[in-house]
């Protein structure tokens, strides 16, 4: 057997930090422990223009991930300023860093400078979430990471889907749309973050009895999926903050 050593060849110097002190006097209002985990990215030297930079971009991609495995952050910050940046689209899966083991989407927030920049705008980046400051880059990150955790915390029912089904509606009907009611229903939610953790990894499927008039009512809330072809007997929604009073006492009626 011969082998031959299989490497990813890059110019880049890449380190993490995670930040345990941030600039502002947000400790001094926080409880030990609320602080989220933001994990910083420190990229420095030239990245290849065009195509000749993929194995730059693949060798972030590789090193990023692995961290983000092993330190799971609520938060990550590209620290860009040291990083001369003018060309090349495989960038953007560096940027996106996606991870579909996780429960919540990752924040994230840039520090650039001008070596960069230009064509960090150029790949979609707005100048509005890149910032000259670390401090200021983290600020943003940890904040946003509060926010997305608050909203998860508030809704403690995040691991169920509810199913409406008007009283009346025939097994030949109620089947079907059960069976496809958790992939239908996560497809349906796969593009908002705010709803992501309402949606993925769905472990329960609570069905709810009700009414004509309810159901009809239940039509003014917003994003729901009609899992019957004709829409008039069974409707799914991920759980939501804003129902109202009435919903949440149904729930109690008839679970199964």
């Amino acid at each position: 057997m011969k082998l031959m050593p299989v490497q990813v060849e890059h110019q880049l110097e890449v380190d993490f930090s995670l930040v345990e002190e941030f600039d502002d006097d947000w400790q001094d209002s926080t409880e030990e422990g609320m602080a989220p985990r933001v994990l910083v990215m420190h990229v420095r030297g030239t990245y290849r223009s065009g195509s000749q930079g993929n194995p730059d971009a693949d060798a972030l991609v590789l090193t990023l991930h692995g961290m983000l495995r092993m330190i799971s952050p609520d938060a990550l910050v590209f620290d860009f300023r040291e990083l001369d940046y003018t060309w090349g689209n495989r960038m953007v899966e560096v940027l996106r860093c996606d991870n579909e083991e996780r429960w919540l989407p990752i924040v994230r927030s840039y520090c650039v400078s001008d070596l960069c920049r230009a064509a960090l705008a150029g790949l979609g980046l707005d100048h509005e979430v890149m910032f000259d400051d670390l401090g200021d880059a983290a600020a943003v990150a940890r904040d946003e990471a509060l926010l997305l955790r608050a909203l998860d915390e508030m809704n403690s029912r995040s691991l169920e889907l509810i199913v409406l089904v008007r009283e009346g509606t025939s097994a030949k009907i109620l089947h079907p749309a059960l069976v496809s009611a958790e992939s239908r229903l996560r497809d349906h939610f796969s593009q908002s973050w705010a709803l992501r953790s309402w949606a993925v990894d769905s472990r329960k499927v609570v069905v709810l009895w009700v009414s004509h008039d309810e159901l009809e009512e239940a039509r003014e809330f917003a994003d729901y999926v009609a899992l019957d072809p004709s829409g008039d007997s069974v409707l799914a929604f991920a759980p939501r903050p804003d129902w109202p009073e009435w919903f949440n006492e149904i729930r109690h009626r008839t679970v199964s």
